[in-house]
């Protein structure tokens, strides 16, 4: 006789099974990357899984998933975009500092400021 979790296990199986490879295509239609995609509908199950006593469905499992995973989908593109930006502004800043090392004499400035600094 099967408990209630083997139960739980077998119906979340089905649903994988039946919506994995649907919701991979949602998730590749909007990131454009096919591993990611695969990422991101495994978290959403295992997201899933985890939440799954607390989430109540109101429409099918299907419609649910789809705008979750489009969700997260769109997530991950900010986060990239974010990321980025973030190494657009660090290679900046990486230049900035070569160009004044580069600089007549910013070497011996730099050495100045490090003969100042406190030894342990």
């Amino acid at each position: 006789m099967k408990n209630k979790l083997n139960i739980e296990a077998d119906n979340f199986e089905l649903l994988f099974k039946n919506n994995y490879q649907f919701l991979c295509l949602i998730s590749l239609a909007i990131i454009k990357d096919k591993d990611a995609a695969k990422d991101i509908v495994q978290d959403f199950f295992v997201s899933y899984w985890q939440k799954r006593n607390s989430i109540s469905i109101k429409i099918s499992f299907r419609a649910y998933a789809v705008k979750a995973v489009k969700n997260l989908s769109l997530l991950a593109i900010k986060k990239v975009e974010k990321e980025n930006s973030l190494f657009k502004n660090i290679s900046i800043q990486k230049y900035d500092v070569q160009e004044f090392i580069e600089k007549p004499n910013s070497r011996s400035i730099v050495l100045e400021a490090l003969n100042k600094l406190p030894w342990l």
